[in-house]
């Protein structure tokens, strides 16, 4: 493919699809976050807010091959998301709480290959394994193995395997 059919692909998926949209203002939220250029990386955020309907804390660490698949997001600042993860729409990754006086982390990890389904709610410092599916309007406040499945409210893991990557929303 051509450099220029790329970059006109890119483009065109920018202006239609509000999820890579996010990801990518993201990017330059964080690079300024990342050089202690602290409100004009809050700038960017609620600008990324406005063009995409995802709200992405400046400090939350996405790896450049995950993918949000649909507008509505909600990620904390501190939230780590790993590899080739799709986050589907409506999803809140949050804080338990909000602890001011504290450095640590608040959000969720998500390992590599993390599928989390519509309307999901990750809250807590927790960590969510590779190739693990968060099913549809579950809310994990639990750290989850990887390889599992969890659904209902409160999430619990009905399946544990290796062919969990296969298994759709």
């Amino acid at each position: 493919m051509s450099r220029l059919m790329r970059i006109a692909r890119s483009v065109f998926r920018f202006s239609h699809d509000p999820g890579y949209r996010g990801t990518n203002i993201h990017k330059i939220a964080y690079f300024f976050w990342n050089r202690n250029f602290k409100r004009m990386a809050s700038v960017v955020t609620s600008f990324n807010h406005i063009l995409s309907g995802t709200a992405i804390g400046p400090g939350a660490k996405i790896h450049r091959t995950a993918e949000i698949v649909h507008g509505g997001v909600f990620i904390g600042e501190t939230a780590e998301i790993g590899p080739n993860c799709k986050i589907m729409q409506n999803v809140t990754i949050g804080a338990k709480f909000k602890d001011i006086n504290s450095n640590k982390r608040l959000h969720a990890i998500l390992e590599e290959n993390v599928v989390v389904c519509a309307g999901a709610v990750i809250l807590g410092a927790v960590t969510i394994g590779r190739d693990s599916v968060i099913g549809p309007n579950s809310v994990v406040t639990r750290s989850m193995p990887p390889y599992s499945l969890a659904v209902g409210n409160p999430a619990k893991i009905h399946k544990k395997n290796t062919q969990l990557n296969e298994q759709k929303c």
